[in-house]
């Protein structure tokens, strides 16, 4: 949360430390380019001047255009990183609290607070929501009381009763869970919205749903519950609810089903431990990608092996 009466002070030093980092990331590249620039400059002059150019591209600007992986991946940066909940902290020019967070995973110009953050957002329904939207809490006769604000990023089970969650909270700092719709606390007051620049809106109505018989007591029941040698059906259509069988997904081997996981694991975010992105080989990279998405239901042991069953399919693809 962040409070009304601090806003336009902590507007003010959020600018000031994105001009301060400005003109120290200018001055950086110049004498990086005026060193390259002499008689046998070094590759180590040239890789300064790259590091300077990432680290500039690092903070969203408000002019870019925005894309639901670039919020997913924006956001897994705090939470990679740990950063710590303070509504007085400041990282990469934005606040750290849970209206900071958000601000900086939308690609905000400066931290917006709890109050104001509506105004750069459409309204949604609960079965509209997918990816990088957000969920938003604001209680105006008293901000400190229960507002709050997080990111969606997917649903959990079919019945859309839990989700997983990324934000800024003062118990975890930043964190991805797995929760109940729409919060622990304070439920029914969560509103949800999506970027009104969001350049990749997909929206197709209701997202996921119960296709393939997911139930509520499936994600109560943890995992794929040992469905995997049984769990194979054909694949009707090319539709990626239907899932097609343990057998295409272990060592050695290579077909078009495996290549479709992948890329739905990156889509939802799960993507780190590809080095050139998901391909038609079965690999160890694969297997860590999907029991990082595993872990990220709450599955734990061998619910969280690695290895997709028709629980695991299901969820990756609503």
């Amino acid at each position: 949360m962040s409070l009304p009466v601090s806003r336009t002070a902590a507007h003010a030093r959020a600018r000031s430390r994105s001009r301060s980092r400005t003109a120290r990331l200018a001055t950086a590249t110049v004498l990086a380019g005026v060193a390259l620039a002499g008689t046998g400059a070094s590759f180590a002059q040239a890789a300064a001047v790259r590091a300077v150019s990432a680290e500039a591209d690092a903070r969203p600007e408000a002019d870019r255009g925005v894309t639901r992986a670039g919020i997913l991946a924006r956001a897994q940066t705090w939470i990679d990183a740990g950063v710590p909940y303070s509504m007085n902290g400041f990282r990469q020019g934005y606040r750290t609290d849970c209206s900071g967070f958000v601000s900086m995973a939308w690609g905000l110009a400066e931290s917006a607070w709890t109050g104001n953050l509506d105004e750069f957002g459409v309204r949604i329904t609960k079965g509209q929501l997918q990816p990088g939207d957000m969920l938003l809490h604001h209680n105006p006769d008293n901000p400190e009381r229960g507002s709050h604000v997080v990111l969606f990023a997917g649903w959990a089970n079919d019945a859309h009763t839990r989700y997983v969650v990324m934000e800024e909270t003062p118990s975890y700092g930043a964190v991805k869970r797995t929760i109940p719709y729409a919060y622990n606390t304070n439920a029914d007051a969560y509103v949800p919205y999506r970027h009104k620049r969001l350049q990749d809106d997909g929206d197709s109505g209701e997202v996921g749903g119960t296709q393939g018989g997911g139930t509520q007591a499936d994600d109560q029941s943890g995992g794929d519950r040992g469905d995997r040698g049984g769990g194979d059906r054909a694949d009707r259509g090319g539709r990626t609810a239907d899932f097609p069988g343990a057998r295409y997904f272990a060592p050695g081997q290579r077909n078009p089903y495996v290549t479709r996981l992948g890329e739905g694991l990156v889509k939802k975010g799960y993507g780190r431990s590809y080095a050139v992105g998901p391909g038609p080989q079965w690999s160890e990279a694969d297997r860590r990608a999907v029991r990082s998405f595993q872990e990220a239901q709450g599955w734990r042991g061998a619910e969280a092996d690695g290895y997709p069953g028709p629980h695991t399919w299901r969820l990756l693809f609503s």
